[in-house]
């Protein structure tokens, strides 16, 4: 629906870039968590990473909270551990605070963060980098005061922990019980995507954008490839299996790796995105508009990186638990988690995605919500879905090649750009339809559209498509929701969305 911050990249056309057990039908189907591995990450190409935690407090007081710090010292030594462990128990909503330095009398830094009251008697693991990880991409925001940003990039070292404290808000009280501190000198490179892959994908997200998923490639299967080249005469581009061997098309600038996905810039991407409230936002403008509060979590439209609080590789799936940015204001950390789950099954890409806001900025009146924003390779013509009022019976589709920006004229292809799907899903495809569907069970509304000129890429073209709820945004409450994505044509795609919704694979609750 919106976040277009045009990278300029090139004039002419250059493929050397990369595109910019059943459930009752009122319970959402979350995806059953990966039994916890071994403190080791094992990546695709065979390097590890190996962690071990140090125990800085282990005591489990039991002390009284509410607006009135419940305070634990430490006082430890981290040896540089700046990932941390705690288990907590605790029956309200706790907003804690780590305070650490570089020194034992170093100049103290705190970092703020949220646990969500927990079931009595019942522990609560809660990990987290500190925030000094974001200081590596070399982005710092020049505006706004450290505090209320996180301070990015402040904390190079945290190699003394003083602290650790727990408030609650709106007048509750309640107790809290700190069980266990532990530090882990456990690190990001964040110049280092995470990969998954299977004999039909490979699939990555970047925590230079938030554990945003960043990376789709359909990988060569049964002799065929998938291509990215243009046309000989000049036209354009051009995306299909084994492209270079067709007729008219230019053989000699051929790319056989294609990401899929648009990474041209922080709002881009496929990503969680969502909108609160305009209170206090006033002289907040994004695109010549007055701007809300707006969670991204691929980072700002200045180009400051969210905060990756926490990430887990699996044998079959990537967690990444992440800080979003506010996207028009510079350099703002907002108070709120977003959660990914990425992972593969067979010839299907399934995510799970988890929000939680704890900054207060409640939006009672609705809004339009991205779930989620879906930006795919500039290559693919042509959008199709299902429009009709009779899903799943194979009725025709809509196959349009010529949707304009869903942001600029409506008159063309209304219909389209903002449509009921009711099979819940949408593509991007080539001429020949083949390309990315995505489906999201529960969701019929949604916006579509192309942005740019394919032929330049200095007008950063992309195509878009996301569904969208009306609902309110609320803080402190946890929205979950998963999507599909595959890759394919057009046929098999709805032939695989219609089994996930025939066998419920997929159930989605989007309560108002």
């Amino acid at each position: 629906m919106k976040k277009i911050t045009c990278v300029f990249l090139a004039a002419a056309f250059a493929l050397t870039l990369s595109a910019c057990g059943n459930k009752t039908p009122n319970t959402p189907v979350v995806p059953d968590e990966p039994e916890n591995p071994p403190e080791e990450i094992v990546m695709p190409d065979g390097e590890r990473e190996v962690y071990k935690f140090t125990t800085l407090y282990d005591a489990a007081e039991e002390k009284e909270v509410s607006a009135q710090a419940a305070v634990y010292e430490i006082s430890q030594n981290t040896d540089g551990g700046r990932y941390i462990k705690l288990e907590v128990e605790s029956d309200v909503n706790l907003f804690g605070t780590f305070t650490y330095s570089n020194t034992e009398t170093s100049k103290e830094m705190t970092e703020t963060f949220y646990i969500p009251a927990g079931e009595t008697g019942e522990k609560t693991e809660f990990r987290q980098f500190l925030d000094g990880y974001r200081g590596a991409i070399g982005t710092t925001s020049k505006t706004g005061d450290d505090e209320s940003k996180a301070a990015i990039g402040q904390a190079r070292k945290a190699s003394w922990l003083k602290s650790v404290s727990f408030v609650t808000r709106g007048g509750h009280t309640g107790t809290v019980k700190l069980h266990s501190v532990e530090v882990s000198d456990r690190s990001i490179d964040v110049t280092k995507p995470l990969y998954l892959q299977n004999e039909y994908y490979r699939i990555g997200t970047d925590f230079s954008y938030g554990g945003s998923l960043t990376y789709l490639e359909k990988l060569p299967e049964n002799g065929q490839t998938l291509e990215l080249t243009s046309y000989a005469n000049g036209d354009g581009p051009y995306i299909g299996l084994n492209a270079s061997a067709l007729s008219g098309m230019n053989a000699d600038d051929v790319r056989t790796s294609v990401n899929l996905i648009d990474i041209n810039d922080t709002g881009r991407l496929v990503q969680q995105s969502y909108y609160g409230s305009e209170l206090g936002y006033e002289g907040v403008r994004y695109n010549n508009k007055n701007w809300c509060y707006n969670p991204v979590q691929g980072g700002d439209m200045y180009g400051n990186v969210s905060q990756i609080i926490d990430y887990r590789l699996f044998e079959n799936e990537i967690y990444v638990k992440t800080r979003a940015m506010d996207w028009a204001r510079d350099g703002f950390t907002t108070f709120s988690y977003m959660e990914n789950r990425y992972s593969l099954e067979g010839k299907n890409i399934l995510v799970y995605n988890a929000f939680e806001d704890w900054s207060g900025q409640h939006s009672h009146g609705g809004r339009t919500q991205e779930m989620p924003a879906v930006y795919l390779h500039y290559a693919f013509t042509n959008f199709v879905t299902y429009r009709g009022a009779a899903p799943w019976t194979d009725a025709p589709l809509i196959n349009v090649d010529d949707l304009p920006y869903w942001g600029g004229d409506r008159t063309i292809h209304d219909d389209i750009e903002y449509y009921d799907g009711n099979e819940n899903w949408s593509a991007w495809v080539n001429a020949e339809d083949y390309g990315v569907g995505v489906y999201v069970p529960g969701l019929n509304n949604y916006v579509n559209g192309t942005y740019g000129d394919r032929k330049n890429l200095g007008t950063c073209p992309s195509n878009y498509t996301s569904p969208h709820v009306y609902r309110s945004f609320v803080s402190y409450r946890r929205d979950e929701y998963s999507y599909m994505l595959t890759v394919g044509y057009v046929n098999d795609m709805r032939a695989t969305f219609r089994n996930a919704y025939e066998t419920q694979k997929i159930v989605n609750t989007f309560v108002k």
